[in-house]
């Protein structure tokens, strides 16, 4: 009995053995399968690979993680390579493709914090800093020198706290070497003061519940007031550095267009009006200004424009260029249109809010007898397809004296016209 029983025993170890065996080779088949069907999850690329996912314009090449690069490499780690895009995929979804369903939330919060810094990003901040070195070699994009010297350019003009920015020197091995119009200390200081008098303007000039159009007017009207052109630097050809940026019009009250811009973008921006610098040219030179976005449509505005240099010196205040569209500021402004968004929308231009915009001569007539009538000292009028035989002021005066008669105590009147905009305006003096 006791040699048959170990014999059995024997045996059944042995089939409990090749049991055991058995399962282990499917558990680990089954393994194999699932690791060629899945992909890393986005915290195991951000913990474990030097992976960049890009929240910018620009895209660094990635690093691929050691545990998929047989895997990957043919596609770049999922990248879609025509649309420049990142494709995260949930760790537990097919390899296909994936969508989100009403149980399942992007995190996009978490992508955001996790997310590394892009080379525009590093540029942006030592610019700011006054940084006269850059390092960049952790960008495989830093070698192209055009590609640095555009990122640098972008952030000057997307960051108008950028102060003095004169050009630079890059280095293959991924240094930038920024050149400044002044030392480090005066451009912080400078800054500080820049940032201080934003919200000292702010508070000045916000008041209760103002819509985004008179927020935008309000600021606007600050600059052109505050602010005169730099006409004797710039016939002079001696322009300095402060004139160029928004220290110089919103700090010493001088400057030329690029601060006009700088100065606008800056205010817009601390009141939450999406607005951007457009770069073009206007007179036969080179332009800046501002395109806005005011209740979901954008309009160019031109305070450089709005701020005449006056044969006498004196300081005005014009509406001609504030919230115009594509086709009316490009009568006389040129620019990549491909750049920027279409303005097509006149409803939150200056004259068309205020009702000032007249069609035809009827229309202009009754403008011109309301004011005689009721002794205005000024008045200012849009007119659409403006032809000087048609809208005849003088006509439309004469007309008003012999209609009205004795409620007419006009003695005279003065006007200028914008005639490339439309823009009409009248000055009267009576009796």
């Amino acid at each position: 009995m006791g040699k048959r029983a170990k014999k059995n025993n024997f045996w059944r170890n042995l089939i409990l053995f090749n049991i055991f065996v058995v399962i282990v080779f499917v558990i680990l088949a089954f393994k194999v399968i699932d690791n060629t069907t899945k992909y890393p999850s986005l915290e195991s690329l951000i913990k474990n690979s030097n992976t960049d996912i890009i929240t910018d314009h620009f895209q660094d090449e990635t690093n691929k993680d050691e545990t998929n690069k047989d895997e990957n490499n043919k596609d770049e780690n999922n990248k879609d390579k025509n649309n420049n895009e990142v494709t995260i995929i949930n760790e537990n979804a097919e390899p296909s493709n994936s969508t989100f369903t009403e149980q399942e939330e992007p995190k996009t919060n978490e992508v955001a914090v996790q997310s590394q810094k892009t080379m525009y990003d590093t540029i942006a901040r030592g610019l700011l800093e006054g940084s006269r070195r850059i390092d960049l070699s952790d960008f495989p994009e830093a070698k192209n020198a055009q590609t640095v010297f555009d990122l640098a350019e972008r952030a000057v003009r997307e960051n108008p706290l950028i102060l003095y920015y004169e050009g630079a020197q890059h280095w293959t091995n991924g240094i930038f070497e920024p050149s400044y119009f002044k030392d480090q200390n005066t451009i912080m200081n400078h800054r500080k003061q820049l940032e201080k008098e934003l919200d000292k303007i702010i508070a000045n000039v916000i008041k209760g519940q103002m819509n985004d159009f008179q927020k935008q007017k309000a600021i606007h009207d600050y600059i052109v007031n505050h602010a005169r052109y730099d006409s004797y630097n710039y016939n002079n050809n001696t322009i300095p550095p402060e004139s160029y940026n928004a220290y110089g019009v919103l700090i010493k009250g001088v400057g030329v267009c690029e601060g006009y811009a700088g100065g606008m973008k800056l205010l817009l921006d601390k009141v939450g009006i999406e607005n951007q610098i457009v770069v073009g040219v206007a007179g036969g030179e080179n332009h800046a200004w501002n395109l806005v976005k005011i209740a979901g449509r954008y309009y160019h505005v031109d305070a450089t424009w709005n701020d005449p240099v006056m044969e006498d010196g004196s300081d005005v205040l014009r509406y001609d260029y504030f919230n115009l569209t594509d086709s009316e500021i490009g009568k006389e402004h040129t620019w990549d249109r491909n750049k920027y968004p279409a303005a097509t929308s006149t409803k939150h231009n200056y004259h068309y809010y205020n009702g000032l915009v007249v069609g035809n001569y009827n229309e202009f007539y009754n403008k011109v007898e309301t004011a005689v009538i009721n002794k205005n000292a000024s008045m200012e009028l849009k007119i659409l397809n403006y032809n000087q035989n048609t809208y005849d002021l003088k006509r439309a005066i004469d007309e008003v004296v012999m209609n009205r008669g004795s409620e007419v105590t006009l003695a005279s009147y003065s006007f200028s016209m914008n005639e490339k905009q439309g823009i009409l305006r009248v000055q009267f003096r009576y009796r």
